[in-house]
């Protein structure tokens, strides 16, 4: 049987064996291995590297200590040195290097660091390129925003890192949120919401004894909040600075709590805080003045104002002057001028004001700006000019020109008294002004820019020169207006400009009947040709050569006008395109003319000249039926007795194609005609006609008869006339509508019966010319018409007996 063996009487951890025992021994004897290398450590580094180590260690507790600068940057350089044989170790090294270099620049001069920040600024940099988090990771970003923002450089990113690390990074905390808010202030676009949380740090970390500091803490954080617009925020941030505060502080804080209740258009609160720093005037900036500014501004803001105050605070504050005072004189002027006291207590204002400004370098105020005071005085102009005081006109001046530089003080002076003239011309409307009175305005202010132009140097002068001719012009003194623009033209240098004002002297010298010298004006216009006065300078050339009869000179400028549709105003193609319609007309180019007239009637149905172009296009239909009618007589006396059929039969042909062509004309005119006078007639039913609208009505008439006459219709052409005499004596178409029923009369004889009532007809009508004749003088306006026969041979006509053989002819242009 097996044997068991013992195995003791005692319940526990069972015993080893001997033979497992040494492994007790021998952990032992490790463990104390392991502490005796870690102990002999520094026994067994290399002598390169403790030296190393003590040389950082140097380094690291000089900058805590802060130990000279110059003898840490030679720490700092024999570390970089030894740096090669210690990589792992580099991030430390360009930290300590770095704010090694940070120390020296801040505490040398400005020159000197100059040259220091960008090494402090490359091992930083280095530093945090490396670095892992560790304990001087803050201290290295402070460090290096701190030298960037030294070198105004990369700002942004220079002020995001003091602001992540400044509360623990910066040596001295309550110094890094100081610099904090002056740099976010600085900024090209202020940083408001950021430099009023440093500002508010700076507060909290400024210790309790330290009054001043404190007060000037609230005071800063209170202008941020103004700035912000947060108005209620801030009056409550200074309310918090007591009496305790010093004397400036605490009156600079009154001063801007008086400003938030202005810019919070609460005047009474702000006009109390005003008066409680009157007891302390002596202290505040310009002292008396400058309170007695801020409560007369207050006073005449408030609803109602009390204006009766606010002159007597403001004229307290002018006599005790300084830049308050002064702004307080011209406010004051500015104030009476409206009313109350009037403008010559306003000048007197405005003079002690203005008093010691002699330019307008000279004036600078910090209540109020030049502009203003400019626009003042402008008002000021205008008012005294209105009342034609030449006195105060010249006083006003004299007071523009110490605010204004150089000649601007003319050329804002002439522009007032234009302003007045304009106006005027609006008043002379109403009936409230003359004429004469809107003229002598406009000349006044035509002076005025001439005396602008004179003080400026002749580059600058074209601008008042051409306001001077528009005035002068506006005052209807031509002769003035064109001695301007003859200097206008020797200096303007825009080719528009240049062009209109050659143009207007062409004008101007064409009504003055200086027709050469308007010729010459006319083309040195069209030398510029790239402007729209070009084609109505060719436009009154035309005109010129058709009044020569230049016809066909007249017709090639005006072609040269119409060719250019694109370029030319629609106003110059409607005036060159009716000239050409008269032209044609007086060359008999009827063809070109019916084109022509035609399409004038339909393009500018509302021209003045439309009525006249649609009678001259029956006119022209007339005179084409007339050429058909000549054509067919030609014709009918080709055909010989020994003609053959075929002959014949072609010129028949031929013939009722004449016939057909000749009716479609007098068709088109009688059309035309009739349609003109019926639209005459209609407007004299609602209002009397004018002379032109009189004379085309009658000639409209006459043509209508012609239509008839051609086309054979004796009997309506013979109504016509009739009517036509009998409602319009003494006049061209009258006179000519005699002839008509006298020849009518004569062609109608048969049968007897009706030859009778024709010959009474051509009695009664030759009796009216005789009455006619005899109450018309010899020098009557009919007469003069370019054409007409004169009065003795009228009255020889009318009394021969045989007045068929002495009829005159027909003068188709003999109406005016």
């Amino acid at each position: 049987m097996t044997t068991t063996p013992h195995l003791g009487s005692k319940v526990g951890r069972a015993r080893r064996s001997l033979s497992q025992l040494w492994q007790v021994p021998m952990f032992l004897i490790g463990l104390l291995a392991l502490i005796g290398v870690a102990a002999s450590s520094p026994w067994r580094l290399t002598p390169q590297q403790r030296e190393f180590d003590e040389l950082i260690a140097q380094l690291r507790n000089g900058l805590d200590r802060h130990e000279d600068a110059d003898a840490l940057v030679g720490y700092a350089q024999d570390a970089m040195s030894r740096l090669p044989r210690f990589r792992a170790r580099s991030a430390e090294v360009h930290f300590l290097v770095g704010s090694a270099y940070y120390r020296q620049a801040r505490e040398k001069p400005p020159t000197f660091a100059k040259e220091v920040w960008p090494r402090a600024t490359e091992h930083l940099e280095q530093a945090l390129a490396q670095a892992k988090p560790d304990a001087d990771r803050l201290a290295l970003q402070y460090r290096l925003g701190y030298s960037l923002y030294q070198q105004d450089k990369d700002v942004p990113r220079a002020l995001e890192l003091m602001t992540l690390s400044v509360e623990k990074g910066a040596e001295q905390p309550l110094q890094g949120y100081r610099l904090l808010v002056e740099a976010h202030l600085q900024q090209k676009t202020p940083n408001l919401e950021a430099a009023l949380s440093a500002g508010r740090r700076v507060l909290d970390l400024t210790p309790e004894r330290e009054t001043e500091a404190i007060a000037k803490g609230r005071l800063q954080i209170g202008e941020l909040l103004l700035r912000q617009g947060l108005r209620a925020d801030a009056v409550k941030e200074l309310d918090r600075i007591t009496a305790k505060a010093p004397r400036a502080i605490r009156l600079k804080a009154r001063m801007l709590q008086a400003q938030a209740s202005e810019d919070d258009s609460q005047w009474t609160k702000a006009i109390a805080i005003w008066q409680g720093l009157l007891t302390e005037a002596p202290h505040v900036e310009e002292k008396r003045a400058r309170i007695y500014y801020a409560l007369g501004w207050c006073h005449q803001q408030k609803s109602p104002p009390d204006t009766q105050e606010t002159l007597r605070i403001w004229a307290e504050s002018l006599k005790l002057g300084g830049p308050a005072g002064q702004a307080a004189g011209l406010r004051l002027g500015q104030l009476r001028l409206t009313g109350l006291g009037g403008a010559g207590q306003a000048l007197a204002d405005w003079s002690a004001a203005l008093a010691s400004v002699q330019s307008a370098e000279e004036f600078s105020n910090p209540y109020i700006k030049v502009e203003q005071v400019r626009e003042w005085l402008d008002q000021a102009i205008r008012h005294v000019d209105v009342a034609q005081d030449a006195e105060k006109t010249q006083a006003v001046a004299e007071l523009y020109r110490k605010i204004t530089a150089g000649s601007d003080a003319d050329f804002r002076i002439a522009q007032a008294a234009e302003a007045v003239a304009k106006q005027r011309a609006e008043q002379q409307k109403a009936g409230s002004v003359t004429a004469e009175e809107v003229q002598a305005q406009f000349r006044r202010a035509g002076a005025a820019y001439e005396q602008a132009a004179k003080a400026r140097p002749e580059p600058e002068r074209s601008e008042p020169l051409w306001r001077s001719a528009q005035c002068f012009l506006a005052a209807r003194d031509s002769t003035q207006a064109r001695q301007i623009l003859l200097q206008f033209v020797g200096i303007e240098p825009d080719e528009t400009r240049l062009a209109e004002g050659w143009y207007t002297l062409g004008d101007l010298y064409r009504h003055a009947g200086d027709k050469k010298t308007a010729r010459d004006a006319y083309h040195k216009c069209i030398e510029i040709p790239s402007t729209p006065f070009a084609n109505r300078a060719r436009l009154h050339l035309a005109i010129e050569e058709r009044e020569l009869k230049n016809y066909v000179k007249a017709s090639e400028i005006l072609e040269q006008v119409l060719s250019k549709a694109r370029e030319v105003d629609l106003a110059t193609q409607e005036k060159a395109q009716y000239q050409m319609t008269l032209v044609l007309m007086l060359m008999e180019d009827y063809d070109k003319a019916h084109v022509e007239l035609k399409e004038f009637v339909h393009r500018f149905p509302e021209n003045a000249n439309c009525l006249l172009a649609r009678e001259q296009l029956g006119e022209c239909c007339r005179h084409l039926a007339r050429r058909e009618l000549v054509k067919e007589i030609d014709l009918r006396k080709s055909i010989g007795l020994n003609s053959s059929e075929e002959v014949k039969q072609t010129v028949e042909d031929q013939l009722n194609r004449l016939r057909r062509s000749r009716k479609e004309l007098l068709d088109e005119a009688v059309k035309t005609c009739e349609g003109l006078a019926d639209e005459l007639q209609a407007m004299a039913k609602k209002k009397p006609l004018s002379n032109i609208e009189q004379i085309v009505l009658r000639r409209a008439r006459f043509g209508l008869g012609e239509c008839y006459f051609y086309g054979v219709q004796y009997f309506e052409a013979l109504e016509v006339f009739r009517g036509l005499q009998a409602n319009n004596r003494r006049t061209v178409e009258g006179l000519y509508a005699c002839v008509y029923v006298y020849d009518l009369a004569g062609m109608l004889q048969s049968p007897p019966k009706r030859g009778e009532q024709m010959r009474e007809f051509a009695k009664e009508s030759v009796r009216m010319l005789l009455e006619d004749l005899k109450a018309m003088p010899a020098d009557d306006e009919v007469f003069k018409i370019p054409g007409m026969y004169p009065r003795e041979w009228w009255l020889h006509w009318a009394k021969t007996d045989d007045r068929k053989l002495l009829g005159p002819p027909r003068v188709e242009n003999a109406f005016p």
